[in-house]
């Protein structure tokens, strides 16, 4: 799993979102999140698995992102398997406005 920045406002996380790598990958969140003022792109689209830990991870960033009124957008085809970890755990409705297919 790498985290990309493509601009300030724009993040692209690529490989798998997962238990062996969400806890190093949300540090290097927090400290790029630091930057972002007012609004926030996630691309996902180079993501292929995730696990509860990266829906966790994924979580965190809503969380911050609604706690520092920043625009969030999660980008890219989010997998059937996000999708179904999602629901499975009742969270459609945190996560539907931020996902943008």
């Amino acid at each position: 799993m790498s985290l990309s920045i493509k601009n300030p406002n724009s993040f692209s996380l690529q490989g798998d979102l997962n238990f062996s790598n969400a806890s190093s990958i949300e540090k290097e969140l927090d400290h790029a999140l630091k930057s972002i003022i007012s609004r926030l792109e996630i691309d996902l689209n180079d993501t292929q698995e995730i696990d509860s830990a990266g829906i966790a991870l994924l979580m965190h960033i809503i969380h911050h992102c609604q706690s520092n009124s920043i625009d969030l957008q999660f980008t890219g085809l989010v997998s059937e398997n996000a999708k179904s970890l999602i629901n499975i755990h009742g969270l459609d409705n945190l996560f539907s406005p931020f996902i943008k297919q």
